[in-house]
């Protein structure tokens, strides 16, 4: 034979659960508790109003020290006082009250756990975008490392191999390009790009200026800094000066 449940719940309103709701262990709190059942089932804007959720609620705030703790168990205790009186409206009314209360305090856990979903979310959106802002170097360092020849074997006929680049390499163009301005250290080091990549510099494919851009800004940040416009207006120059374009440049020049 199952154990049946223990009465739970403050010392003026002991219940437990059962299969058809809540069963009150005094006999007049489960009158109480019928009697408001039909009445919110006959008052569309007390509707859902019961006392288990009632009592719920006011053991809730006791539990949480709430400053309206105790004008919530005062209101409660008087409804239980009314009921016994026999005085319904009055008892209705301070039931309304108190369900009023528990409505708000419901909708403000409803938008405070809204909150919450909104902010786990911005943060995980803010982690992808840190991830696939750091992408695109960590690709092409992969995609340098498969460009690196396996052997010393010299290339095979008619196969294009893309040159190799070192980690000293910017080192080595900041020193060779000493004295000369910013604009023109930038197109060298697009230039540059363009040959590790294996690009014509006067033909670069489709896809091809995005690849050089992210190169430039990996090896070069102190050239191209934060954004796109350092990029952008020293390969307009380039462009200017027919040192760098890409392979459909003449289709979209009209001509």
């Amino acid at each position: 034979m199952e154990k049946e449940p223990q009465w739970r719940g403050h010392r003026t309103a002991e219940r437990r659960k059962t299969e058809d709701g809540f069963l009150y262990r005094d006999p007049v709190n489960q009158t109480l508790a019928i009697k408001l059942l039909l009445w919110g089932a006959a008052d569309p804007l007390s509707e859902g109003t019961n006392l288990p959720n009632i009592d719920q609620f006011v053991e809730d705030l006791e539990r949480r020290d709430a400053p309206a703790a105790k004008m919530s168990r005062d209101r409660l205790n008087r409804i239980r006082e009314l009921h016994k009186s026999g005085d319904m409206e009055t008892c209705l009314a301070h039931v309304g009250r108190l369900t009023i209360a528990m409505q708000a305090r419901e909708a403000l856990e409803a938008k405070h756990q809204e909150l919450e979903d909104e902010r786990r979310l911005s943060e995980a959106l803010e982690r992808s975008i840190s991830r696939m802002l750091v992408r695109p170097v960590a690709v092409e360092t992969a995609l340098e490392q498969l460009r690196e020849p396996q052997t010393d074997s010299p290339p095979l006929a008619g196969v294009h191999v893309t040159p190799t680049f070192s980690a000293d390499e910017p080192k080595r163009a900041a020193a060779d390009d000493a004295g000369l301005s910013k604009r023109e250290r930038q197109i060298r080091a697009i230039e540059a790009a363009a040959d590790r990549l294996g690009y014509p510099r006067l033909s670069i494919p489709k896809g091809g200026k995005k690849a050089i851009q992210e190169k430039c800004k990996a090896s070069y940040p102190d050239l191209f800094g934060v954004g796109n416009d350092p990029f952008l207006d020293a390969w307009s120059k380039g462009v200017a000066d027919a040192r760098i374009r890409t392979a459909n440049h003449d289709t979209y020049a009209g001509r």
